[in-house]
């Protein structure tokens, strides 16, 4: 279901394993026991009709189905090979979103990024710096995770003050961006 947190909004990412070792992934009768909140993503992912990121993820799924697998394959390997392929695209989208909020996190607070990460980044990333620095905006926090009373939690990329000094809570969104450029 994805990752949970404590009412206080603290990551519960893992718990202890019953005989008290640490490391064991949260599960959701872990969290119903100890009376934590799924994170919004976990939530939307469960919905039945959830909407475009469902929409979004199907999509992909048969799009990386079609451009690698061929149809010469029995019915189960080809299933198998599908999503064993799509699994491998998703965590290099994964490995790709992580590494934009990196970069994103060190432009906002003014930090140096390496050529190296720079090479990971799609084409024209650098509207995200140029738009940063004439935002006015300074950072305030980022990675901020919170529950919500009403019983959902997570993360929030960017949290920042405008020029004005109103508060601003920034989203990330890093999909379908491999290659193409970003303003």
């Amino acid at each position: 279901m994805g990752h949970f947190y404590y009412r206080d909004g603290t990551p519960a990412y893992t718990v202890p394993y019953a005989n008290g070792k640490p490391g064991k992934a949260t599960t959701v009768p872990d969290a119903r026991k100890i009376g934590l909140v799924p994170s919004s993503t976990g939530i939307v992912g469960v919905t039945k009709y959830a909407g475009p990121p469902s929409s979004w993820m199907i999509w992909n799924h048969l799009n990386v189905a079609y451009d690698h697998i061929g149809l010469g394959l029995e019915r189960n390997q080809w299933i198998s090979a599908a999503q064993s392929k799509c699994a491998e695209t998703l965590e290099e989208q994964g490995n790709l979103g992580t590494a934009i909020h990196d970069v994103c996190e060190k432009i906002t607070r003014d930090e140096p990024v390496t050529g190296d990460e720079l090479a990971l980044l799609p084409d024209g990333f650098d509207g995200f710096h140029e738009w940063w620095s004439n935002s006015g905006m300074t950072w305030v926090e980022t990675e901020f995770p919170f529950a919500h009373p009403m019983g959902y939690g997570g993360r929030i990329d960017l949290i920042a003050d405008d020029k004005d000094g109103r508060t601003i809570v920034l989203d990330y969104k890093t999909q379908d961006t491999k290659g193409k450029p970003v303003s």
